[in-house]
């Protein structure tokens, strides 16, 4: 288990968009691409706030402790 959890790369993704206030750190989001077509789920870890009106959110791909119960 620990080798497993070590070797696991975590998936991140980098996003900016148009700034959203209630967004916070630890929330669990959904991200469907565009290129693929697929949706999956992330934790945000880092959020970065623009003067502009713009933010960069950094996400980290959410991995369930036991995926196999629905």
């Amino acid at each position: 288990y620990e080798n497993w959890k070590t070797t696991r790369l975590p998936d991140s993704i980098s996003l900016e968009l148009i700034s959203i206030p209630w967004l916070d750190v630890n929330q669990k989001t959904r991200y469907t691409s565009l290129t693929t077509g697929n949706t999956e789920e992330y934790i945000i870890k880092k959020i970065n706030l623009n003067l502009v009106g713009t933010m960069t959110i950094e996400k980290i791909k959410f991995y369930p402790l036991y995926p196999f119960i629905i």
